[in-house]
């Protein structure tokens, strides 16, 4: 199954996610596909109305830097929202759009992650030369502001977050500035799917 058409409460997580721009107006999705790009085209048609969404056919097997490529002539002069459709978060686009109207700063969400386990520092003989105790991390959440100025950093048909970012950040011309979400949740295992539907009960 695709992740952004998997049906958590009757709702395929995708509509979800437009759900979250939607509701600060942001109407028109561009949905990127290949593997089952059917399936993506019948969504379009059960949820097309107040929203405008067209889809995209950018291969089956295309990286995402490479599938953002093919649609650089769809994207205007202004700045642009995307996310991977594999998770929810609690994201305000507008508050990424104010800091990008300021100082044309780009955004990409983030979630404190709390590492549940030690971790140990081995030396190559084996011997332990540290114990760490629990870590807190940023992760990647998924969710981006961008602007064309991206599209003369993606070299062909390549991944944009293990590439193209950091051939961005290394070129010190584009500032990334980070947007804390406080809820993420992803869609990799039967347990986050139900940890989402818990969630959705309580809002």
């Amino acid at each position: 199954m695709l992740k952004p058409l998997l049906i958590v409460k009757k709702k395929p997580l995708l509509k979800y996610i437009m759900e979250v721009y939607s509701k600060h107006n942001f109407n028109h999705f561009i949905l990127l596909g290949g593997y089952k790009i059917k399936e993506l085209l019948k969504f379009k048609d059960k949820y097309s109305g107040k929203l405008k969404i067209d889809v995209v056919n950018t291969g089956l097997n295309t990286n995402t830097g490479g599938r953002l490529l093919k649609i650089k002539n769809l994207i205007k002069n202004e700045p642009f929202f995307l996310t991977y459709g594999d998770s929810l978060i609690d994201y305000n686009p507008n508050n990424a759009l104010k800091k990008w109207n300021r100082s044309k700063d780009l955004s990409i969400s983030a979630y404190s992650y709390m590492f549940p386990y030690g971790q140990l520092d081995v030396i190559n003989n084996g011997e332990l030369k540290n114990f760490n105790e629990k870590k807190e991390f940023l992760i990647n959440a998924g969710y981006y502001l961008l602007d064309k100025r991206i599209f003369r950093y993606i070299k062909g048909d390549e991944s944009f977050e293990k590439k193209t970012l950091p051939r961005i950040l290394k070129s010190k011309k584009i500032n990334f500035k980070i947007q804390k979400t406080y809820n993420w949740f992803p869609i990799d295992t039967i347990e986050d799917k139900n940890k989402l539907k818990k969630s959705l009960d309580e809002t």
